[in-house]
């Protein structure tokens, strides 16, 4: 079973399991606000306002003319009294002005709170989203992108179980891929709490200056955190990648997520990974894939564990054969992943890197895919 029922788990909570972390004292106000307005459609943040008693206060636009406004609470407001829609509104009004006309839609109290479970696996029972981990709102979409994340580590590997193909330790590496993950967006949403609402003099120092210094030093204005904006993973370290044999001058390894590059007239790279196991091979042209190598993809694709083949040329042009193939006409595909004629990255259902060659061969792939599935330590 998937338990995918929230922060408040009534699985978790059934089963006696933890949930261990950090909960930050302050609360703040979130609404929604229906208004039009001429601020720039762009996310906004004051430290100290003057509108305002709040000790920082957040607006940022959505659709349908809707903008979402955040303010912190101080110590001795009360969380009810404070979301009063009464309450709500002056504060509102004093933020926009007198001139200004808008309609609440929603509003709430939130804390900073950052915890997660000992272990995304119980038994037969799997924790995903809100129920293994919980961030801030400041983790910069961290909380729902690492949510699909989970459930995007996850399925394959259920499936790749129930079909037969992997056994069931395959399933143990959803923990071991998606914790450390958790944890990192935890101490990223740690740090934003810190520089917002600083815990010490020093803290409260370093944040000031900071937000002296950034109006005129570019090093400053990157060291202002209001949440850092959510990132593919990397799964460094897991076991069921494939290590490195050859040089490689990329940011790109083995637990990278693909990278996207535009292909074709109108196309994208990751439109055509498509939830299989697939190998990206790059020549030049296809004239250069000869008999014997079309006859190894054909191979790969008839086996046990199907692997699909990706032909990425770097001029237009026609493989041999039924071997789908893709033009990288602005050649970021042979920049970003550092391709040369007969390279091969191999893609996991999850679109994440499972191992590369600069020569592959057949054996080596087939060995890279029971690797991913779980069969090789």
């Amino acid at each position: 079973m998937i338990a995918c029922d929230g922060v408040r788990s009534s699985v978790r909570r059934l089963l006696g399991i933890a949930f261990e972390g950090d909960k930050f004292v302050e609360n703040f106000v979130i609404c929604d606000v229906k208004m039009v307005f001429n601020f720039p459609p762009q996310r906004m943040f004051w430290f100290d306002p003057t509108f305002d008693k709040s000790n920082i206060s957040l607006m940022h636009q959505q659709p349908d003319s809707i903008w979402r406004v955040d303010w912190q609470l101080g110590p001795a407001d009360d969380p009810v009294e404070e979301s009063k829609p009464e309450k709500v509104n002056e504060r509102l009004e004093t933020m926009f002005g007198p001139d200004v006309a808008f309609e609440t839609q929603f509003t709430s109290i939130y804390s900073f709170e950052v915890r997660r479970v000992p272990d995304f696996r119980v038994g037969r029972v799997l924790f995903a989203g809100d129920a293994a981990h919980q961030l801030s709102p400041f983790g910069g979409g961290r909380g729902g992108n690492s949510a699909i994340q989970d459930v995007d580590n996850l399925v394959w590997k259920l499936a790749s179980v129930i079909e037969g193909k992997a056994n069931e330790r395959l399933i143990d590496s959803y923990h071991d891929e998606r914790a450390p993950v958790a944890d990192e967006n935890m101490q990223l949403s740690r740090r934003a709490a810190e520089f917002l609402n600083p815990s010490s003099l020093h803290s409260l120092a370093v944040r000031n200056a900071v937000l002296a210094l950034a109006p005129g030093h570019p090093f400053a204005k990157v060291l202002i955190n209001t949440g850092r904006l959510s990132v593919a993973p990397n799964l460094r370290g897991s076991w069921l990648l494939t290590p490195d044999t050859d040089a490689w001058d990329t940011a790109i390894t083995p637990g990278n997520a693909a990278i996207d590059a535009p292909v074709g007239e109108n196309g994208w790279l990751i439109e055509h990974l498509n939830g299989a196991f697939q190998l990206m091979v790059y020549a030049q042209d296809g004239v250069e894939l000869g008999a014997k190598t079309i006859a190894a993809f054909e191979e790969l694709a008839g086996g046990p564990v199907p692997i699909e083949v990706l032909v990425v040329l770097g001029h237009p042009g026609r493989t041999v054969g039924k071997i789908p193939a893709l033009h990288d006409r602005a050649g970021l595909i042979r920049k970003r992943y550092d391709l040369s004629p007969g390279a091969a990255y191999l893609f996991r259902p999850d679109q994440h890197v499972c191992a590369r060659w600069r020569a592959w061969s057949p054996n080596s792939v087939r060995a890279a895919v029971q690797r991913a599935l779980g069969h090789m330590a």
